[in-house]
């Protein structure tokens, strides 16, 4: 499922592709990425918003892109460079908002990242969402 792809110079990434989108696998997924964004020589404190961010764009892709139906695969793309380090989350679903938002505590999973990350942008398109988060390595969140 994971590969690191060395890049040039001091860049090197993590691709998992066509990751099927169940609750086990983003376990897996979370512990992937946090070993990787550790060997990214991010400070402990953004290594864990990192992988909390992360981990909440991957349960949105189970809540949001293919809640009932299941069935879904998702793609992640991390890199990282002298200045900072990027995780991209994309769905190939069709984003969906909560059945019933008013009878749950959920639903706060991109102001979460949106805190935690130093840059992020959520894209909705035809044919899947993508959620790009970016750590600077130069300034606190």
């Amino acid at each position: 499922m994971a590969t690191n792809r060395p890049g040039g110079g001091d860049r090197c990434d993590l691709r998992l592709t066509n990751v099927p989108a169940i609750v086990d696998e983003l376990t897996v997924v979370r512990r992937v990425v946090r070993r990787w964004a550790a060997a990214a020589e991010l400070s402990g404190e953004q290594v864990q918003d990192l992988e909390l961010a992360v981990y909440e764009a991957l349960s949105n892709v189970l809540d949001h892109a293919y809640p009932a139906r299941g069935g879904g695969v998702f793609d992640l793309h991390a890199v990282q460079d002298s200045d900072a380090v990027t995780v991209t989350v994309t769905d190939h679903g069709h984003w969906r908002p909560p059945a019933n938002p008013a009878s749950t505590l959920r639903g706060r999973g991109l102001s979460l990242i949106k805190k935690l990350a130093t840059d992020f942008e959520l894209r909705l398109r035809p044919t899947g969402t993508v959620v790009w988060m970016r750590w600077s390595r130069h300034s606190a969140n």
